[in-house]
């Protein structure tokens, strides 16, 4: 979309479709706030009324309404937040893994490649987190199970939830929004980082996927290993092809390790924060190896990012829950640039090459104030400079709910209601945004819409069939606007505005 000049759309190649369907599953979204609620009497009659009736009426409750009532009942009973919060007694709590089961054959696998992301899998939703991965000195993914003092009622809490057999959005807790109870959550501090905040958009707005986590650490491990500092920014191409080698050593561990997770978990979706320019990847070393790489061997890195791109895009398997070849599609930010991009930039190598095909590549825009259509939009006339630079390197762009005007009272962008929130450990839900708007915060947006494009569909669609059928020739859309996702769709959630 928006790649070789002009209004239309990238003609993404279809392919056939398979015959498995997707399945659908409801559950009650009535409040247990009334469900709770009992009368008493002085008098014995009364009593055995009272005592009759809620009787009665707790034989008809639901799963969701009995869990909300456990969970108020658990909360009313602690109180040492409100006053000394460090005296609230508290356990060690590991991070385990879910599994996966015979009825998630046809639900949504996601991959979330970012960092700062545990925080025990965002707690209300770690029942549906099947690996958390990091990576070792070389780039091979391992298993990461950290380990944090919790409240003790506060991991009761997240026990419930995790033992619910449905579906629960974060604004099924919205009545315990309280500051008492939101002083006892935030004993556990989140990891309050880019990941955190995407992969939670992410769980919430899908409620039906799974989710594999990999924490992509610190760059220079991957750009700029100290232990070759020296060659990376030596004149000698020979030393320099040391660090290179070392380089590609570790992107190919990396890729490897990926691609098995893939297969292993049977993925079909990937939201990425990814990609380097030559610009950062000279900053990043600078910064690491304090000196600079000369411009063949920044050439030379890019190359190799690129090719791992591709080969990540590409990457097809065996899917043996469903007996069929699958493909997996790549969501990816696309990259700011304070000059116009083109086609195939030499500077943006792997961000600006429109031939990947099962990869799409989304960027964020301040909303003007004018609604874009259900459908989407191909006037730029919605467009800034700075997303107007990077066109020629774009797929899609979505508005986050940020106004151009600050807000008067704390000076921050400024929101409207339809926009992205902050999502705390799935149990609290703020009407202020997450973190500054950027293109990782758009790539959940898409994706998401992405999975809602396949759940309308009675077949398993390529990622081409997926990202045409939601573009519709356009490249300007607002999912966000339009509750475009599964939450909605299957009512789960409703919008709040």
């Amino acid at each position: 979309v928006g790649c070789g000049g002009g209004s239309g759309s990238k003609n993404f190649p279809a392919s056939a479709d398979s015959s498995s369907s997707t399945s659908k599953s409801t559950v009650s979204s009535s409040s247990a706030a009334s469900a709770g609620t009992s009368s008493s009497s002085s008098s014995r009659e009364s009593t055995s009324s009272s005592a009759s009736q809620q009787s009665s009426s707790s034989a008809v409750l639901t799963p969701k309404e009995k869990l909300l009532i456990n969970i108020i009942h658990l909360l009313s009973q602690e109180t040492c937040a409100q006053t000394q919060p460090h005296t609230c007694e508290k356990v060690n709590v590991e991070f385990t893994a879910a599994t996966l089961t015979e009825k998630d054959a046809n639900q949504p696998k996601v991959l979330i490649i970012d960092n700062h992301m545990s925080t025990l899998a965002f707690a209300s939703y770690r029942n549906r987190v099947l690996d958390l991965l990091t990576t070792d000195d070389d780039m091979n993914l391992v298993q990461n199970r950290p380990k944090i003092a919790m409240p003790t009622t506060v991991n009761a809490v997240f026990n419930l939830i995790k033992n619910y057999d449905g579906h629960l959005s974060v604004q099924d807790f919205a009545n315990l929004n309280s500051p008492s109870n939101v002083q006892l959550f935030t004993i556990l501090s989140p990891d309050d980082g880019h990941g955190y905040y995407i992969a939670a958009f992410l769980m919430e707005h899908n409620p039906t996927a799974k989710f594999v986590l990999i924490e992509s650490g610190i760059e220079s491990k991957l750009y700029a290993p100290t232990e070759v500092c020296s060659q990376l920014t030596s004149p000698d191409s020979a030393q320099s092809a040391l660090a290179i080698n070392l380089i590609r050593a570790r992107y190919e561990n990396y890729l490897t390790s990926i691609t098995r997770t893939i297969e292993q978990h049977t993925i079909n979706f990937i939201n990425a924060s990814w990609g380097i320019s030559r610009p950062v990847l000279s900053a990043i070393i600078k910064n690491a190896c304090d000196g600079h790489a000369p411009e063949a061997v920044l050439t030379k890195i890019l190359d190799i990012d690129h090719q791992f791109i591709k080969d990540l895009a590409s990457f097809t398997y065996h899917n043996k829950q469903l007996n069929r070849l699958q493909e997996v599609a790549l969501v990816q930010a696309a990259p700011y640039s304070n000059r116009k991009l083109i086609t195939n930039d030499s500077d943006f190598p792997a961000d600006c090459d429109s031939s990947i095909a099962n990869r799409i590549r989304v960027m964020d825009f301040v909303h003007a104030g004018v609604d874009i259509p259900q459908t989407g939009s191909n006037d730029a006339s919605f467009l800034s400079s700075q997303q107007l630079n990077s066109k020629e390197c774009v797929d899609v762009f979505i508005p986050l709910g940020q106004t151009r005007e600050n807000d008067p009272l704390t000076g921050l962008p400024g929101t409207r209601p339809q926009a992205m929130k902050t999502i705390i450990h799935g149990f609290f839900e703020f009407t202020i945004f997450p973190l500054i708007s950027s293109p990782s915060l758009a790539a959940p947006v898409m994706l998401s819409s992405l999975i809602n494009e396949q759940s309308k569909s009675q077949h398993l669609l390529s990622p081409p069939q997926l990202y045409n059928n939601f573009l519709k020739g356009n490249f300007i859309h607002d999912p966000i606007l339009h509750n475009q996702f599964d939450v909605f769709a299957w009512q789960y959630r409703t919008p709040s505005w």
